[in-house]
């Protein structure tokens, strides 16, 4: 069956990812729903609230590593066996968490875990932008995003219907489940080398409106995601209308990404984000000065929000690669700003509402995507700075 006779549309490099998309769900669901898992068995084996955050951190941390090093197992094992590795790391992560309940060895557990992930997001970001060209590629990357993100907030509903063991051997089952539709994958198009960290680190100095895109995105993302229900909670809403803001907002870029990635690969990625930036600044201002006193109306802002937000990351990647970055190190450098916003974010965003109070949250959402903002501004005016694109 043939997608497309031109091999240049978007419909035909989506049928050449078709079996990438088709394993993204597998992984997706895995981790939806090992979060809380992990969350609910600290807690109801009595364990403090630190050790649940250090888990958390153990994760990111591990995550970070693997996002570093991926490139280097990418360039020595190719992408479909470096897939296996990463599955398989994942999964044996997640069924060892049976064997004991010892704080260390979930610690231990958790970091190998976020290395094995952190390598597969480097993998399928790299992947899906290489089987792209600099016009499908943001339509490609927000098909990823918005299979991946709609997914993931399915995967708590596997708590409701296994046992905790259950539970656990499942998430492992569905991540090596993910290596079954991916030996069948296109090899991507593009050329890659053998890069390190350093060659990644040094993209921040070329192209540092792309990457304050990215850095941006993991503001928002992990921002709202450690700190929104409490923001809910602070405005009175009951316990329902908490469930139901914070689920619809984390699910809203599900629906963004691909309008959003559409737009941007017809009318250029910098003017894009320059424009969902400043909107979505002024929807957090909003709230940040004075939040309205209807569900409906809170809800709508903070949906605008994360869902014109979270596709910055997708728009920042795509710049880099489009920019003549290698492949592997542009992804590299782009998750590593990610990351690092997620890292930043929940801090940033803790001391914003200490100071100001719950309101502080999209003082500081808002200001993050005032900077961003700026930043694609900038990339607008001035295509190139000294060695590389912005």
């Amino acid at each position: 069956m043939k997608a497309s006779r031109n091999p240049n549309t978007f419909i035909s490099h989506a049928w050449s990812a078709r079996h990438l998309f088709g394993a993204v769900p597998l992984f997706a669901i895995g981790t939806g729903a090992l979060y809380p898992l992990i969350a609910l068995e600290l807690s109801s084996g009595g364990y403090s609230n630190a050790l649940i955050g250090a888990m958390t951190s153990a994760w990111y941390l591990g995550a970070f590593l693997g996002t570093l090093l991926g490139g280097r197992v990418i360039y020595r094992l190719g992408y479909h066996r470096a897939f296996a590795a990463t599955a398989i790391l994942a999964a044996v992560s997640v069924w060892a968490l049976t064997i004991s309940n010892s704080p260390t060895l979930w610690l231990y557990l958790r970091f190998i875990g976020g290395i094995g992930l952190g390598a597969y997001y480097l993998l399928m970001d790299s992947w899906i932008s290489g089987l792209a060209t600099s016009a499908t590629r943001g339509r490609m990357l927000a098909t990823y995003e918005a299979i991946r993100i709609g997914v993931v907030a399915l995967g708590p509903i596997l708590l409701v219907v296994a046992s905790t063991h259950t539970a656990f051997a499942l998430i492992g089952a569905f991540f090596l489940a993910g290596i079954i539709p991916v030996t069948m994958a296109n090899s991507p198009t593009a050329k890659f080398k053998a890069t390190n960290w350093r060659g990644s680190l040094g993209i921040f100095a070329c192209s540092p409106c792309s990457l304050t895109l990215t850095v941006i995105a993991g503001f928002l993302s992990s921002s709202f995601y450690g700190l929104g229900a409490i923001y809910a909670e602070s405005l009175g809403l009951s316990a329902v209308e908490i469930a139901l803001f914070v689920s619809v907002v984390l699910i809203a870029p599900a629906f963004s990404q691909l309008p959003i990635g559409t737009v941007a690969d017809l009318y250029g990625r910098a003017s894009t984000s320059a424009f969902i930036c400043l909107t979505a600044a002024g929807c957090a201002l909003i709230l940040a000065f004075q939040a309205p006193s209807s569900f409906f109306a809170i809800t709508v802002l903070a949906v605008m929000i994360n869902g014109l937000g979270q596709p910055l990351y997708a728009l920042g990647h795509g710049r880099l690669v489009d920019g003549g970055h290698e492949l592997i190190a542009a992804t590299t450098a782009g998750s590593s700003g990610y990351n690092l916003g997620t890292f930043v974010g929940p801090i940033g965003a803790a001391l914003a509402m200490s100071y100001v109070g719950p309101s502080g949250l999209y003082f500081f959402v808002g200001l993050s995507l005032v900077v961003g903002g700026c930043a694609a501004v900038v990339a607008m005016l001035q295509s190139q700075i000294r060695c590389c694109p912005l």
